[in-house]
């Protein structure tokens, strides 16, 4: 398996509270990871330091073999850009512009200019199926829409790794599963790995490569899907 990104014994705090303790993770090309775990369990701190948003207080992470948090800030940013997209849990598009124009934003941002940016927009856009939405208005796209415009903004830089959370927050049940099922495709095709987080412990409407449960600061693979 080839690694893309690798956390070796990361702690995290805030205060008093061991948000993070000692976790472990190697994530490699084309497969698509869960980490399930009730609100407050530490997934969006544990998204950020995978996604290089966020330091961890100790331990390490390792992007394309090279301790990320040893390069120079600038040097980290190249290979985050290269490497990783994060989508946040909240929707962050700009409602008062159209389609196009939130996923031109995002690949302008990650580097890509001109032609280049131009090809990249149409390209993720076919692959997500939202080519007939790229002149509409965020504003006027139902919740479904603007996860599949999440998406595809955040592939537009060919990332290795997508580090979604929660992607599913915001969508109904046919739409999970129409979201997923996009996410299974780009996985195949693309070899690009996902790493999402949820709130689904017991009752789970998808189910990932391997699966991973966050609670009380420890990371645990779940054995039995």
């Amino acid at each position: 398996m080839t690694e893309i990104l690798r956390l070796d014994s990361v702690k995290k705090s805030y205060g008093d509270r061991l948000v993070l303790n000692r976790v472990s993770l190697s994530i490699g090309r084309a497969e698509v990871i869960v980490v399930r775990g009730r609100s407050g369990a530490g997934k969006t701190t544990l998204l950020k330091i995978i996604a290089l948003l966020l330091k961890p207080d100790e331990g390490r992470v390792y992007v394309d073999g090279v301790d990320a948090w040893r390069l120079r800030e600038k040097e980290r940013g190249r290979v985050a850009s290269r490497l990783l997209s994060y989508i946040p849990q909240t929707i962050d598009l700009l409602p008062n512009m159209t389609v196009r124009e939130n996923i031109e934003l995002a690949g302008y941002v990650r580097g890509l200019r001109g032609k280049g940016l131009d090809e990249a927009v149409s390209r993720v856009a076919e692959l997500v199926g939202i080519s007939k939405l790229l002149e509409r208005r965020v504003e006027n796209l139902s919740g479904g829409e603007k996860q599949m415009v999440a998406l595809a903004r955040g592939l537009v830089n060919s990332p290795a790794l997508v580090v979604a959370d929660e992607p599913f927050a915001y969508v109904d049940d046919a739409g999970i599963a129409r979201l997923y099922d996009l996410i299974e495709y780009v996985k195949n095709e693309l070899k690009t790995s996902f790493i999402i987080s949820t709130t689904e412990i017991y009752q789970k409407s998808f189910n990932g490569d391997r699966e991973y449960i966050l609670a009380d600061g420890k990371l645990v693979e779940i054995q039995d899907m």
